[in-house]
C-alpha cells in the first residue's frame, strides 16, 4: 500500500478482485498474506483485507450464508459442501450433505429430511429445492439454493408471478422512493 488514502482504497479494491476472480475460477480457500510488504508498500491490516475480500464476495454472490450453514452441518457431524452452480439466468449454491448423523432414523421416518429442508430454506430465506437424500438412497443429500431471481420475460419485476413469488431484483418506483 503507498500514496496514502487513496492508495489504500486502491490497493483494497485490487485485493477484491482478486479474491472475487479466484472463487469464481474455482478457488475455494482463499489465503490472504502480507509477505510481500516493504519500506515503499506497507501491509494491509488483516481485518480491513478480510473485510474487502468478504464483501466483494458476497456482493458477487460467493459466499454467504450458505458457507455459514456449511461450517455449522460440519461441526455437527455431517461432511457438508457447497459449491456454485448454474450459468445465465439461474444460478445458485448446491448444498451436498454426506455422513448424516440422523441418516438411519431418516430412512424409517423421510420427515427429518423434510424438515430439515424446511428449516434450511426458513435461515437462508428462500425456497430452496431438495433434489436428493441418503434415506432416498442417494450417496449424498443434495439441495439447490437459488442466489438470482427468476422473472419470465413476461413479467413485470417487482410483481407477483404466477405463484405469488416476486422478483426484487430490479427496484420498482414505489421501492425507489423509500
Amino acid at each position: 500500500m503507498c500514496d496514502g488514502p487513496a492508495g489504500l482504497e486502491s490497493a483494497l479494491d485490487r485485493l477484491a478482485e482478486a479474491g472475487v476472480a479466484a472463487a469464481r475460477a474455482g478457488t475455494e480457500v482463499l489465503t490472504l498474506s502480507d509477505r510481500s510488504f516493504s519500506n515503499d508498500a506497507l501491509p494491509i491490516t488483516s481485518i480491513l483485507a478480510v473485510g474487502a475480500v468478504h464483501t466483494a464476495l458476497t456482493a458477487a454472490g460467493l459466499r454467504g450464508r450458505t458457507d455459514v450453514l456449511v461450517e455449522a452441518m460440519t461441526e455437527d457431524g455431517f461432511a457438508a459442501s457447497a459449491r456454485p452452480v448454474g450459468t445465465g439466468g439461474l444460478t445458485g449454491v448446491q448444498l451436498c450433505q454426506g455422513h448424516c448423523p440422523v441418516g438411519r432414523v431418516a430412512e424409517e421416518f423421510p420427515q427429518f429430511c423434510d424438515a430439515e429442508t424446511e428449516a434450511i430454506s426458513r435461515l437462508l430465506g428462500v425456497h430452496v429445492q431438495r433434489l436428493a437424500t441418503l434415506a432416498g438412497g442417494a450417496h449424498v443429500c443434495t439441495t439447490f439454493i437459488p442466489t438470482t431471481a427468476i422473472t419470465r420475460s413476461h413479467e413485470t419485476p417487482g410483481t407477483p408471478d404466477a405463484r405469488g413469488a416476486l422478483d426484487l431484483s430490479t427496484p420498482t418506483p414505489e421501492r425507489a422512493a423509500r
